[in-house]
Order: C-alpha cells, then structure tokens, then sequence
C-alpha cells in the first residue's frame, strides 16, 4: 500500500506543464487562476449543502444530498490538482483523482433516476401556496361557523337558563302558596277534631275517641309535613350573606335550644373544637338544628347517649364537620336515601319525623358548595359529615 501511494505522488518522468509546450506567463497564470477559483467554489459549495442539510433533516432524498456534496468536492479536487502541476507534474495523482470524480458522478446518476419520478410528483411552490390558501380559507370558515354556532349556543343556553329560573320560581311560589293555604283546614281539622274528643263522654264508647284521637294526630302530622315543605321551599331562595363565621358559639346555641327535648335523658355531648369557615350563618344554624335534632332523636332509646361533634381535615381550602351518635343507625346499602326528601329509613312507630330535615341540609350544603354524606350501621349509630370552604 505505501508503494502504491508512493507512485501516486511521483513525478518522475514528467515535466512541470511549464516546460510542455510554449506556456506564456499571462496563459500560464490564467489557467492556474481559474483553476484556484473554481477549487475555491466547488469546495465552497459542499460546505454550504452540508449545512443546509443539517439544518433541514426533514428533506426528502437526502442521499442524494450526499452524493452531490462528494461529486463537487471530486471536481473541485481535479482543478486543484490541475493548477499544481504547472510545477508539481503528479499526473497520476490527477488521473487517479479524475477516476474517482468519475465514479462519483456516476453514483449520483445512478442515485438519481430513481429519485427522479418521485422529485417529479413533488407539487410545485404555486400549487403548494394555492392549497395552503385553500386550507387557511377553510379555517377560516370554520371558525366563522364555531363562532356563529358559540353565539346561538350561548343565546340558547342564556334563554333556557331564564326560562329554568322562571319555572323554579313559579315552582316554588306555588308551592309556598299551596302548603300555606293549606294550614287553615288544617287547623280546622285539627280544633274541631279536637272539640269532638274534649265532648266525647265515656258512655259514648272509647272507639270514637280514637277515631277523635286519630283524626287530630293526623292534623298534626300534615301541619308539620307543610312547615317542613315551607322551610325545604325557602333554602331554595338566593344565598345569603356569606360571613367569616365561627361554628362554636353556633353549636352551642343549637345545643341550648334543643335542651327542653332532652330533658330526663343522659347525653354525653362530646363537642370538639371547630374550625372557622365561610357561610350563611342562618342557612347553617338550620344545619346544626337539623343534624343534632335526628342525632337526639334516633338516639332516644339508648340509656346513656352519645352525641359527638367535631371537624376532620378535608380536601384543598375546605374543612369537614360531623355528628356521630350512638343511636339506631343505618344499613349502608341505604345511605343514598338518607338525604332525599319524604324518604325515611325508620317507621313512624319507632321515630317520628316527615323526612325532610336531611333533604333540607343536603340542599344547604350544596348551595355552599360543599358535600353532604353518611355512614353508619344498624343499632350501632350514624355519622352524617359535610363540607364547607375554609375560612383563611
């Protein structure tokens, strides 16, 4: 291998192109001039294809990139070697060099009419502009047409939102207005069935003193089911004013309220420490008033009660309280049921109630933004939590 190298670079035998021939000086330097200056080019156009092809990976056929790049730089190569041998005669260096600028030149061809159908079918500049013209005006209309379809949209969404807002107002006025003319009968009923037990004598027979008795519980009960209606139909109204409010004097006022239904019972109350948090303090007394009366209640047949009240971390910027009771609790299958209205777990005979309380609270809570959730378990007590937003 060295020996052949050695003869690429000897120049024996030869004589520098100045002494082939009669070479003028101004012919001489206008060959080895143009010679340089297209050695300087063709090299220079490589380098500007190899950073061009850097910058764009994404080329289609960059092979032939390649290819290109090798081809010039051969040719370049040639004219360099050519303007040496006006002193330097390597002329087997140069027929070496023209040889392999020839193979090159050849890949490329060869590289090429393959390629040559594909570069074909590439679209043009014009044709690419046109559809690109063609898709931006296509946007274009599409967004024209989601704006119009977001402005019927919203317009709809505006005009049934009024009209839900109309009909719950109706809804609840007429409710109000139903369960409100209904407590003069009511309380018809309710005095004269009352005068007819006062007037009964024992002679006339105990069944119609029942039937009597009957009668004025019944009053009662439905004059309860309507205040309950009346007080679910306004926590249906706008929110109130929202407060920086303290839950702890609120508890203990609730708890002094309801101590006349306690009285002759043992309750141990367990009140923890409660956080401060953001609410209507009217809708959340009614809360309170609502969880402690069933805690009170369905732990009535327990010797000695147990009612706690206390607050749990909860999710981000919010706080859960509870109240848990040792009383007749729930079978889980059916907490989904605790809070809707008119629906009850227990019977009459056992705990008296209309089974609008929870609905009622489940209703606050979510107008606060808050949850509202139970669990608990048959004779071994219920524990109904909820959420509200954090006070900072």
């Amino acid at each position: 291998m060295p020996d052949v190298i050695r003869a690429l670079f000897d120049t024996g035998g030869f004589p520098a192109r100045w002494y082939c021939g009669v070479w003028s000086a101004q012919l001489g330097w206008l060959h080895i001039i143009s010679d340089v200056l297209v050695f300087g080019a063709y090299m220079a156009i490589p380098c500007l294809l190899f950073y061009f092809t850097r910058r764009r990976p994404d080329l289609p056929f960059l092979p032939v990139f390649w290819l290109f790049c090798a081809f010039i730089a051969a040719c370049g190569a040639t004219h360099f070697i050519e303007a040496t041998i006006f002193w330097w005669p390597a002329y087997r260096l140069s027929g070496v060099a023209k040889l392999l600028t020839a193979a090159v030149s050849w890949a490329t061809v060869l590289a090429l009419i393959p390629v040559l159908p594909r570069a074909l079918a590439l679209p043009g500049l014009a044709k690419v502009n046109t559809d690109l013209e063609a898709e931006i005006a296509a946007r274009r209309a599409a967004e024209a047409e989601v704006k119009v379809l977001n402005a019927d949209l919203e317009e709809r969404v505006a005009e049934r939102t009024q009209q839900l807002t109309e009909a719950n107002r109706e809804l609840e006025g007429f409710t109000y207005t139903v369960a409100h003319d209904l407590r003069a009968p009511l309380r018809h009923l309710h005095g004269f069935s009352t005068l007819l037990l006062d007037d009964l004598t024992v002679d006339r027979g105990d069944r119609l003193a029942h039937y009597a008795e009957r009668i004025a519980n019944g009053a009662l009960r439905m004059g309860a089911l309507i205040d309950d209606l009346l007080a679910f139909t306004c926590t249906g109204q706008a929110l109130g004013q929202l407060e920086r409010l303290d839950v702890n004097p609120l508890v203990a006022e609730v708890v002094e309220e309801l101590a006349p239904s306690t009285a002759g019972r043992h309750i141990d109350w367990q009140i923890g420490r409660l956080p401060m948090v953001i609410a209507d303090r009217a809708l959340l007394r009614n809360v309170w008033t609502n969880l402690l009366s069933n805690a009170i209640k369905f732990s009535a047949q327990r010797a000695a009660a147990r009612i706690e009240i206390g607050a749990q971390p909860g999710g981000a910027d919010e706080v859960t309280l509870y109240v848990r009771d040792n009383g007749a609790g729930f079978e889980m299958e059916y907490a989904d049921q605790l809070f809707g209205v008119f629906r009850r777990l227990h019977r009459d005979a056992e705990f008296d109630g209309t089974g609008i309380g929870l609905a009622t609270v489940r209703r606050i809570i979510e107008r606060h933004g808050g949850r509202v959730w139970a669990e608990g378990c048959v004779d071994a007590g219920a524990t109904v939590y909820f959420t509200l937003k954090a006070a900072a």
